[in-house]
């Protein structure tokens, strides 16, 4: 009766992380979970109070999709964006998911001049995505624009420096 008790716990302790690990995104809680359950509950099990809760697939394909967009700034890898946009979307992630987890980690690249300037052009593009009809018009419009963006600063330090 006791280890019944402590698996409970345990469970219990492992909800509340995911919980605040995904709080800020309240379909990814449920997609996450979904997912990091059953990966749990048949490869993880018996439960301890301290495991590792592990990332979604997807979640990690879109912080390859941002640090793609930051490392090199081309037609080439735009194209190979989108595919991965499409790739994203045949799988049912929400457009606004994918969205709001590009932002993030494109920004996490930024100073806080260009943050203020990619997070209005962020808003644009998700205000026309919300309102259109084609998210992957407006995914690919994000990611294009935010490495002209981005491209124009890194020759800008350049510039400074020479």
């Amino acid at each position: 009766m006791q280890s019944r008790t402590v698996s409970t716990d345990v469970y219990k302790h492992l909800c509340e992380s995911a919980y605040e690990k995904h709080a800020e995104f309240e379909t990814l809680l449920l997609l996450s979970f979904k997912s990091s359950f059953f990966l749990f509950f048949f490869f993880r099990y018996p439960f301890i109070v301290d495991q590792k809760i592990t990332e979604p697939d997807w979640q990690v394909y879109i912080r390859n999709t941002a640090s793609m967009m930051v490392s090199e700034q081309s037609p080439k890898v735009l194209l190979e964006i989108r595919n991965r946009f499409y790739d994203l979307l045949t799988r049912s992630i929400p457009c606004d998911l994918i969205f709001r987890g590009l932002l993030k980690e494109c920004i996490k690249n930024c100073d806080d001049q260009l943050k203020k300037e990619i997070i209005e052009v962020a808003s644009e593009y998700q205000h026309k995505m919300i309102r259109g009809s084609k998210p992957i018009f407006h995914l690919e419009a994000f990611a294009a624009r935010f490495m002209t963006i981005y491209k124009k600063y890194i020759e800008l330090s350049l510039d400074s420096f020479i």
